[in-house]
């Protein structure tokens, strides 16, 4: 995960992630259970020499508790 902000985060992938799909993230954050269960809808992704593929400015329709 890159570039958490208030309107959307950006994620390296080994899948093509396309824009407009929806997808589904359960981030780690270090000392905090359970994790974070973020569903959100892709704008833009690119593939990344060495990274695989960059989806950007992933914007968030729902966070959920994984529990």
């Amino acid at each position: 995960m890159r570039d958490v902000g208030g309107n959307g985060l950006g994620v390296v992938s080994q899948k093509k992630l396309s824009p407009e799909s929806n997808i589904d993230l359960w981030v780690k954050i270090p000392d905090n259970k359970p994790e974070l269960h973020i569903k959100g809808k892709v704008v833009w992704s690119k593939v990344v020499e060495g990274e695989g593929y960059r989806a950007g400015k992933f914007r968030f329709l729902d966070l959920l508790d994984s529990q």
